[in-house]
């Protein structure tokens, strides 16, 4: 297994019971259309991906938006995705917001930090991964606390919060610590 498949193994098995079988998932921020393809792979769901930038990887038709409004109708969609979206986005309190509109359901994946080595580890892996791919530079960084409430104070209601701590052995290493949060849309 590829360090690339490897690491989409990890992020499914994170996210996989937050996304019903035969659901519609908008993968916001799809990027490298990776995750998507193995969600795929994995799950019995469909799958539309949804950029600012292309640099996505895989066969699937990708979206381009502007970054403040979906192209898609309120509700349109079972589940939106926003995998290390948040903090890249120019505005993240709107990203999230049109998240809530075209979806029932919010599955986000963050980083976040415990500690003042995490933190620099978050600032450094950022920095390394991103660079040269035309993302834009995190807007900024949160405590796992500071994302629930940043989340619920949407129109989210948070049902669960899981942390994965850094993984500094093994097959695929991961120096960040990662933040998963589940919100239900309120009407």
């Amino acid at each position: 297994m590829s360090t690339v498949a490897a690491r989409e193994a990890r992020l499914v098995s994170w996210i996989a019971p937050w996304i019903p079988s035969a659901s519609t998932v908008l993968d916001i921020g799809a990027g490298s259309g990776l995750l998507a393809e193995a969600l795929t792979r994995t799950l019995n769901v469909q799958v539309t991906l949804v950029d600012v930038i292309d640099i996505n990887r895989t066969p699937f038709l990708l979206h381009r938006y502007d970054g403040g409004t979906l192209p898609f109708e309120a509700q349109t969609f079972d589940v939106a995705l926003l995998a290390f979206v948040l903090h890249h986005s120019a505005d993240p309190q709107q990203t999230l917001r049109e998240a809530c509109r075209v979806a029932r359901r919010v599955v986000i994946l963050e980083d976040t930090y415990r500690s003042r080595l995490e933190h620099l580890a978050v600032i450094w892996t950022d920095w390394v991964l991103n660079r040269g791919h035309g993302v834009a530079a995190a807007w900024g960084r949160l405590r796992p606390d500071q994302w629930a409430a940043y989340v619920g104070s949407e129109r989210g209601r948070v049902i669960h919060t899981e942390e994965f701590p850094p993984k500094w052995l093994g097959r695929y290493r991961d120096p960040i610590r990662h933040l998963l949060l589940v919100a239900d849309v309120r009407a």
